[in-house]
């Protein structure tokens, strides 16, 4: 499971230039939820 973990962070890493300290991974319902935050990078999936 770590190593998944891992390649997910370079993974990101890769598309974004910079090391995320979390992620947010929201579902429907949820988008008013980042209303109040400074959104760096969005990745769909």
């Amino acid at each position: 499971m770590w190593e998944k973990v891992q390649q997910t962070v370079n993974f990101i890493k890769d598309k974004t230039g910079f090391t995320p300290q979390y992620g947010v991974i929201l579902g429907s319902g949820l988008g008013s939820f980042t209303d109040d935050m400074n959104i760096e990078f969005t990745l769909s999936y």
